[in-house]
């Protein structure tokens, strides 16, 4: 349509690297990968980016979270022993968590590093304390857009209760598993130094900002006055230069901007082109049940905190008078909403901004979690009654379903 590198259309990331390769001078500074990804040879338990692979089109670094739960059930591509999660929490983030509960009490080692006592560090065998975002000094992070950018969190305060960022609880478990020659750093200072490749002006910058942004005119690579801007700052770079750029080879098999694409219409027929895909959610249920997320909290984290508690303490269902009618219901009465998954028990919030035939929960309540007494088994959880399945291609994970509705 016109629209690829075109102001106000789609563009391609500007990275340090393709800024540079331009200009030809080392101007835009490149980070050190702090981790070592060494090659093992053994299979991945999701499949992502891997042949014969229903997930061979995910990329490794997203992977696939909801094929976990089957591949420890299952035992294959080999016996699962252990897991080790990071702020993450996958009992209430991810569907069926009546499943994942199951999967993860056949392990032998659970280890969960986080802030706070989760549903999923309930069932740890050990727990790592992190300090919060507020006490912890971290990396230097590369954002990607018309212009680079690098942030880096420094700590507000000193952390309490002996809690670590998790830069050091890595590095720490490195040394006490004989692994410290793979890490060329041992405190922040000389994690972000080593990142940072010496650049001690991006560090200066970062310590005393926090952020720091490439100053160059945007850049869009088929429209000839951002072109020219561009090269009015550096002057040896010509603006067919520039240009020229956009019609080098993509990482496709044409080489160019595929609308079609061939290799995924032969693995997965009728997706390779994007389209309206037909899928039924309902499975002949009589509503459609979607989440979401509230402008108050932040996803599943933050329900405990009390001020943020105060402001939002519960999701009700959202459903509409019509429907609630139809089933004798009134605002603020419970309910239950089942299907083969899971049953909930909800408390009726009736509002003419939902359509009669689709429910609606806020993410984050219906939890299980004791040392979190504000929000233990407090809501009701639309993850409970969502069955464990993906979409093809990309493996997402599937974020509605159909529901009946049962008078409690």
């Amino acid at each position: 349509m016109g629209n690829v590198e075109k102001k106000g259309g789609i563009y391609f990331a500007k990275t340090p690297e393709m800024l540079n390769a331009l200009i030809q001078e080392p101007l835009f500074p490149l980070l050190q990968s702090l981790y070592p990804t060494p090659e093992v040879g053994i299979a991945r338990i999701d499949g992502a980016g891997e042949e014969r692979s229903a997930y061979r089109f995910v990329p490794k670094k997203h992977g696939v979270l909801n094929a976990i739960a089957d591949a420890i059930l299952t035992q294959q591509p080999y016996a699962i022993k252990g897991w080790f999660l990071t702020r993450h929490n996958p009992l209430v983030t991810v569907a069926d968590p009546q499943k994942m509960r199951t999967a993860m009490a056949s392990l032998d080692l659970i280890v969960v590093n986080d802030i706070y006592m989760s549903d999923t560090a309930m069932m740890a065998d050990v727990v790592l304390p992190e300090s919060t975002y507020l006490e912890r000094d971290e990396s230097i992070h590369l954002h990607h857009g018309l212009v680079p950018s690098y942030t880096m969190r420094n700590r507000a305060l000193t952390p309490l209760h002996r809690t670590r960022s998790l830069h050091e609880i890595v590095r720490s478990l490195a040394d006490a598993l004989g692994f410290s020659h793979a890490y060329p750093w041992k405190t922040m200072q000389e994690l972000r130094a080593y990142q940072a490749k010496g650049n001690s002006a991006l560090l200066e910058s970062l310590v005393k900002r926090g952020y720091v942004q490439a100053t160059i005119p945007h850049l869009f690579l088929r429209e000839e006055a951002s072109a020219r801007a561009f090269c009015e700052r550096y002057a040896h770079v010509e603006p067919r230069h520039v240009l020229e750029m956009f019609e080098r080879r993509r990482k496709t098999p044409s080489g160019k901007i595929e609308l079609f694409c061939a290799h995924i219409e032969k693995a997965f027929e009728g997706y390779g082109v994007p389209c309206a895909v037909d899928m039924d959610v309902q499975q002949n249920y009589p509503y459609t049940l979607i989440s979401g997320k509230s402008a108050i909290h932040t996803n599943g984290h933050t329900q405990n905190v009390p001020y943020l508690h105060a402001l939002m303490s519960d999701n009700p269902l959202w459903m509409h008078p019509s429907t609630a009618k139809a089933h004798g219901l009134r605002q603020n009465d419970t309910c239950y909403i089942e299907n083969e998954i899971g049953k909930e028990k909800v408390k009726v919030f009736l509002t003419e901004g939902i359509r009669p035939d689709t429910l609606f929960l806020y993410m984050g309540f219906g939890r299980q979690t004791p040392l979190l007494p504000k929000i233990d088994r407090k809501g009701s959880s639309a993850s409970k009654l969502l069955p464990l399945k993906t979409a093809p291609v990309c493996g997402a994970m599937i974020t509605n379903t159909g529901v009946r509705i049962v008078r409690a």
